[in-house]
């Protein structure tokens, strides 16, 4: 393998690398945030009327389900089931967590706020463009911190109209909002910095395309499943001409993509059709290819 190939191998990975950290940092902060509203209304809930506290509710369940379900969305690609049941799971919880302490009538509300939300989160994240992603998630981290710092001068002022001489919390290093927007800047130039695959419309000469199969070449199936490909070792004939085809019903993550150091190429896998990779005539000896990432790999032996 030749110096440009490698040095485009290593510079996919880290572009892939920066993707799942971006989605990462995100989620983070989306539960930091979400915790801490659901910790500062319990603390104040003396101070909270019923209604205050079902728009609380709503609101805390809502923004989170929606954020944290276009995440799971997008990393589980073409998978609606999962990233709908994290979701509506978390933003239920967060919503009668938050309101229970105030009345039934407001932990109610934040149970169906998160139902709504962690449906409308989920069906985002998986039906997003491969080059929307990393827009679409750093513009939902934005506009999640906006509406959870509102809510929180919210909760201070009703704490305040209950009594004059109340002073607001201190907040917490992680939900001050000057620091919030950094690390959000911070998170957008760094995407955006690094120009990964995903986000890119562009393909180098590295990007092998799909191809049609004859029938007149030896084939080899693959199956991709969400963590493995199966077999994971497959036999061809030496100096044949061969294809790879790799299938899946559904991709998670960085089985996406596709690379081979010592077959030299890298594909974007459809699920649901058939993915043709045309290798050629190969000496005998071993050949490797993995995911972008290394999580997961398979080998050709060829005899």
């Amino acid at each position: 393998m030749n110096h440009e190939v490698k040095k485009i191998i290593e510079e996919t990975m880290m572009k892939v690398e920066v993707m799942v950290m971006l989605l990462i940092l995100s989620m983070m902060i989306i539960i930091a945030l979400t915790v801490y509203v659901t910790y500062y209304t319990f603390k104040m809930r003396s101070r909270l009327t019923c209604m205050a506290g079902m728009m609380i509710a709503m609101t805390n369940a809502m923004m989170s389900s929606v954020a944290l379900g276009t995440i799971f969305g997008v990393y589980y690609n073409s998978d609606l089931s999962t990233p709908t049941i994290i979701a509506v799971a978390y933003g239920m919880l967060i919503g009668y967590l938050t309101g229970k302490p105030i009345s039934m009538m407001a932990a109610l509300d934040g149970l169906g706020a998160g139902v709504m939300g962690g449906m409308m989160g989920a069906m985002l994240g998986v039906m997003l463009l491969p080059n929307k992603i990393d827009l679409t998630i750093l513009f939902i981290l934005f506009v999640f911190i906006v509406v959870m710092v509102v809510l929180l001068k919210v909760i201070d002022e009703e704490v305040s109209a209950s009594s004059k001489n109340k002073e607001p919390e201190r907040r917490p290093f992680f939900a001050n909002p000057i620091l919030l927007v950094m690390i959000v800047l911070f998170m957008a130039i760094s995407t955006y910095g690094k120009n990964y695959v995903l986000s890119s419309g562009e393909k180098n000469e590295f990007m092998v395309p799909m191809t049609t199969y004859g029938g007149n070449d030896q084939q080899a199936v693959i199956n991709v499943k969400v963590a493995a490909y199966e077999p994971n070792n497959i036999f061809l004939k030496a100096g044949e001409p061969s294809v790879l085809n790799f299938q899946a019903d559904k991709l998670l993550g960085c089985s996406s993509y596709i690379y081979s150091n010592d077959l030299n190429f890298m594909a974007s896998i459809t699920p649901g059709s058939d993915n043709f990779i045309e290798v050629g005539s190969l000496d005998a000896g071993i050949y490797n290819y993995a995911c972008t990432m290394n999580m997961f790999s398979g080998t050709v032996t060829v005899q």
